[in-house]
């Protein structure tokens, strides 16, 4: 002790020493230990991937609003069976899922005349529409809706996409009808019984 009081370098040193053994052992632990290392790896790879998330998420959006054409309709509107059927009679194979719509009607005499009407059913279809491939998705919705003011059926809903631009699209209803048709685009084209007549398609 006499000794370590007579030569405060000494003590100076031994100071020194600690501390810097100290120093070393923090930028060690921060360096060196693998789970610092690997937690700050894993945060640059979710971010990362959050990242291109959100950047795919926003192309998806925009892929959607302008290389991809979509039409709506429910069965609410009297051309969803038409749709349907025609759907089903067009496409490239015919689907193995079905829905049935039986409608009865009766004669002057009374009797019941009873008919059939197969549709796709729920699910994805594929119809090969003016030369493109047409996605048609048909999806029941979990509200309910009045049909013809007195029963109530769930609602229903056809979408039909197809990529680009097609406004030929919407040829599908005067084509189904088959009768005079004019829609609102009449400076697109109209309808004149079977034999259509349009000035893009």
């Amino acid at each position: 002790m006499d000794n370590l009081l007579s030569n405060p370098s000494t003590i100076i040193d031994a100071t020194n020493s600690i501390s810097g053994q100290q120093g070393r052992t923090f930028s060690e632990l921060i360096g060196s230990n693998p789970l610092f290392t690997g937690g700050a790896g894993l945060v640059g790879v979710g971010i990362i991937l959050s990242y291109f998330r959100r950047l795919s998420l926003i192309g998806k959006e925009l892929l959607k609003r302008k290389f991809i054409s979509r039409l709506e309709l429910d069965n609410t509107d009297i051309a969803f069976q038409w749709v349907l059927d025609y759907i089903n009679k067009n496409s490239k194979r015919r689907t193995s899922i079905l829905s049935v719509n039986t409608s009865q009607l009766s004669d002057d005499s009374g009797r019941l005349k009873t008919s059939f009407m197969f549709t796709p059913g729920r699910g994805t279809h594929y119809l090969f529409f003016k030369n493109r491939w047409v996605q048609v998705n048909r999806e029941r919705q979990n509200q309910t809706i009045k049909k013809d003011g007195m029963t109530r059926t769930a609602l229903e809903v056809v979408s039909l996409t197809t990529f680009g631009y097609f406004f030929c699209f919407f040829l599908i209803f005067p084509i189904i009808y088959g009768t005079g048709v004019v829609f609102g685009f009449v400076d697109h084209f109209y309808a004149d019984g079977p034999n259509f007549k349009d000035k893009h398609c």
